[in-house]
């Protein structure tokens, strides 16, 4: 890597610490596509009951209560697939399934993909070097590997170059940073996971094709199967991200999955057509390299060691497609729990109910009480609210209230706000300069994205609810948040929009002190957002910032990629500084998690 990239990276990493997020990048992509649904229906995937697919409902019923139950879980959506039909899917209020939601790494597979077709149509070979098709980036002095790396190179993660997802941040030519960057090792010799490898290869196809990779997709792919909106973030330079920054629907992750199972082949208006060669899918599903853990990796897509030939389109913080060819299954998740990848608890929940399974029947007899109770539970599950252990069957009420406690409002209006919720409203609170902010610090350093701070603060009763208004340099945001539902609005900030949902809960603390606590759901995001708000003396009040997944997570996970592909020197670097400097580690915690004293306004 140029020793000017990684003087820009310590740098962007020291401001970004110090709570200097808006002068830390480099401003290299534009801004997040804004959600917008599309015009006509999305071809929806047909519906039937899990008997008709040969599995019971109890046990799918037991699936969805052990993921609400799960700590840390933070589900937001799930859809089980079996034979291409829907047998199931719950979304975990306040999340909706009709609002598309951020992929992470499962971008990578949807790459694949587009690099797939493309091979089968003749534009590139997996063994053409991927610098011929980019001589303008090569130089007298440019090293001798980085001319070696090939397709297949870039598709398996073991092209060995060292520009990665540390450093893009600080620059906005990403391609001419990779081509000027080292290559640690001889290519193919070993995995390295690096997005990089993905970004250049959306960047050959948007070269090839002249236009973007949905541009490509969008007749050869995104229309035969029906997609709903789709987005996916780009570079300064026009690229589309590849690995990362894909807006995709629940139900077109599914899709997406069950063309793999059907070995590239769908039903187009009656028809059956190959839209992805079945040579690709056989090779893109078996292993082509190891990692050092012993793990197995096809052409970005993860193997399962376990699941008898299952295979993962995998993002962090729990976006998953996962296929298991055996059975005819397939199973979508998104959530926002504060794992990486797959070592947590709702895919070791979903290793448990379906890789055990065996020999399941073409269908069974219909059990309309097995499958009222699941409907039941699948009405009743929210974001972060463990259902009860066993189904509990509501008793008949009137009409009316049936609606109010069973319907999509769900209000419960009558209830009004709790007590001692005055307190908290009709009061302007000004804060000390600060680098506080309404969106979570893993979005923000994402999509360069940075506050400005917080300068003030009021709450005021609206209804049942109440009104935040979020006062910063930049503007004012105004967000109404529910006390029994969660109340839906877009923030808009700089020149970004985010679909949110607020709720609001009244809780004592250890000292039997009111605390107000606030959850901002990004509807379309792995992240959300938690206010803690708590009355002291003199009138001022105490406020803290939490976000789930933590940023601290994300952040330990990239740096030590950086060592891996010797973007930080091995073992003093930054990773390494970050476990075992205390100061450091109270900078992270500062930086993502601020805690402030308000005053109350004259």
């Amino acid at each position: 890597m140029a020793l000017s990239t990684q003087v820009k990276t310590l740098r962007a990493l020291q401001q970004l610490l110090m709570g200097n997020g808006r002068g830390a990048l480099a401003g290299g992509s534009e801004p997040k596509p804004s959600f917008q649904p599309v015009e006509g229906r999305p071809v929806m995937l047909p519906r039937c009951t899990p008997e008709a697919q040969g599995l019971p409902s109890a046990l799918l019923d037991g699936f969805y209560r052990a993921i609400s139950a799960a700590p840390l879980a933070n589900a937001h959506a799930l859809m089980v697939l079996r034979n291409g039909h829907v047998i199931s899917e719950g979304c975990f209020a306040p999340f909706r399934r009709d609002i598309w939601h951020v992929t992470h790494s499962q971008s990578k597979s949807l790459l694949g993909t587009a690099v797939g077709i493309a091979i089968g149509e003749g534009l590139f070979a997996l063994e053409d070097k991927i610098a011929d098709y980019f001589p303008q980036e090569l130089g007298l002095f440019s090293p001798r590997r980085i001319r070696a790396v090939t397709i297949r190179h870039l598709l398996t993660m073991s092209s060995g170059i060292s520009y990665n997802e540390i450093n893009e941040a600080v620059e906005t030519d990403w391609i001419k940073g990779i081509f000027s960057s080292s290559v640690t090792h001889e290519p193919g010799e070993r995995f390295v996971y690096n997005s990089m490898n993905s970004y250049l290869l959306s960047a050959l196809i948007c070269k090839l094709t002249g236009g973007t990779v949905i541009e490509y997709l969008t007749p050869r792919l995104l229309e035969p199967l029906g997609f709903g909106p789709i987005a996916w973030e780009k570079s300064a330079t026009g690229h589309e991200k590849g690995g990362w920054g894909l807006y995709m629907m629940l139900e077109d992750m599914a899709k997406h999955g069950q063309l793999y199972l059907q070995k590239g082949r769908w039903a187009v208006d009656g028809e059956t057509r190959q839209l992805l060669p079945e040579s690709w899918v056989e090779q893109a599903t078996s292993e082509q390299i190891l990692t050092p853990e012993g793990e197995r990796y096809g052409y970005h897509i993860w193997l399962e060691a376990t699941g008898g030939g299952a295979y993962i389109m995998n993002g962090m913080f729990g976006q998953y497609v996962t296929v298991i060819p055996r059975l005819g299954i397939v199973i979508v998740m998104t959530a926002g729990n504060p794992r990486m990848f797959t070592d947590s608890a709702a895919y070791h929940l979903m290793r448990e109910y379906f890789y055990g399974l065996n020999d399941l029947p073409a269908s069974l007899p219909e059990n309309p009480a097995a499958h009222s109770r699941l409907a039941s539970t699948l009405g009743q599950l929210r974001f972060c609210v463990p259902l009860p252990p066993t189904p509990v069957k509501p008793k008949p009420l009137p009409r009316p209230a049936r609606a109010k406690r069973w319907g999509a409002a769900r209000t419960e209006a009558a209830a009004g706000l709790p007590p001692g919720m005055e307190a908290f409203c009709g009061t302007t609170w000004r804060f000390e300069r600060n680098s506080a902010g309404l969106l979570p610090i893993i979005v923000q350093v994402m999509n360069n994205n940075f506050t400005t701070g917080v300068q003030s603060l009021r709450l005021d009763m609206d209804g049942d609810g109440l009104l935040l208004s979020w006062a910063t340099a930049r503007g004012k945001a105004r967000l109404p948040i529910g006390f029994h539902t969660p109340r839906h609005s877009r923030l808009r900030t700089g020149k970004e929009s985010f679909l949110i949902a607020c709720r609001a809960r009244l809780r004592p603390n250890e000292d039997g002190r009111p605390v107000l606590i606030l959850d901002i759901c990004l509807l379309e995001h792995s992240s959300f957002r938690q206010l803690k708000l708590s009355l002291q003396s003199g009138g001022k009040l105490y406020l803290r910032l939490d976000e789930q997944p933590e940023f601290s997570i994300a952040l330990e996970n990239i740096m030590a990629q950086g060592e891996a592909t010797g973007a930080a020197p091995q073992g003093q670097g930054l990773a390494g500084l970050l476990r075992n400097i205390d100061y450091l580690n109270y900078r992270i915690d500062q930086f993502s998690a601020p805690q402030l004293m308000g005053t109350p306004e004259e």
